[in-house]
């Protein structure tokens, strides 16, 4: 019986990118924060958030989640992730 442990990984690390490309493109992009709406999720770090409102102005955003009481505020140029 072979030692699992003792053969060696020979992954090419282009593989590696490529299935990770192909793993961050389904589950998530990138829109303008002036683009989001409610039933939208927000991805803020490790926190998916679920978006309940979402107020616009000129120049911010303002968002409501479900996970938070306080609201969230954005530039409204700035970039923010959406998961699937």
């Amino acid at each position: 019986m072979q030692d699992v442990s003792s053969i060696p990984s020979t992954i090419h690390p282009a593989v590696v990118h490529s299935h990770q490309t192909q793993q961050q493109s389904r589950d998530e992009r990138h829109v303008q924060a002036r683009d989001l709406h409610p039933g939208d999720v927000l991805q803020e770090h490790d926190w998916p958030l679920h978006v309940r409102e979402v107020t616009l102005s000129l120049a911010a955003v303002t968002v409501a989640v479900t996970e938070f009481k306080f609201p969230l505020h954005y530039a409204a140029d700035a970039e923010v992730q959406l998961t699937a």
